[in-house]
């Protein structure tokens, strides 16, 4: 029952406010004063005549007479007549590249787990049994899984699958 209350309230007020609405919109208008403007029916020389004046079209187009270099994202207007000295044009400068050394992985073969903790790993032709967190000529083994295991080696890291033999 007291669904059915909320129900006809709200209903109640949706129909009280779109009431509201329309009696706004269409309802009677009010006039609180009128204001009465005489109007002047015969002319008058001063709204008869229209002045103009001369446009002054003696300039160079500043479209057409302009060159833009761009430095670093800012434009540069150059070549306008009134120009005395000729400004400077910037050369963009070129970003300087940063070469990373080339990190050269040693050969690294995975054998599979020992045990479920070890892992049996070949560095270089030389086969080691190592666990998570150990390390042999700077291959630090980071996480050691049944079919792979995560290897870091000078800062970077890689993944290795196991080997099919």
């Amino acid at each position: 029952m007291k669904n059915k209350k909320l129900t006809y309230v709200l209903i109640a007020l949706v129909v009280l406010i779109w009431g509201f609405f329309f009696y706004v919109l269409f309802g009677p208008t009010e006039t609180v004063g009128s204001t009465y403007v005489p109007v002047d029916l015969e002319p008058d020389e001063k709204q008869d005549t229209i002045q103009f004046q001369e446009l002054d079209l003696n300039y160079s187009d500043p479209f057409l007479n302009r060159k833009i270099v761009a430095v670093s994202g800012v434009s540069e207007n150059t070549g306008s007549v009134n120009n005395q000295q000729p400004k400077k044009v910037y050369q963009p400068v070129k970003p300087v590249q940063k070469v990373e050394p080339t990190i050269i992985w040693p050969k690294i073969e995975y054998g599979g787990t020992v045990n479920n903790s070890k892992g049996l790993i070949k560095i270089n032709n030389s086969l080691r049994i190592l666990e998570h967190g150990e390390g042999y000529n700077e291959v630090n083994i980071l996480g050691i899984y049944p079919d792979s295991i995560q290897v870091e080696y000078k800062g970077e890291k890689k993944s290795i699958t196991k080997n099919k033999y």
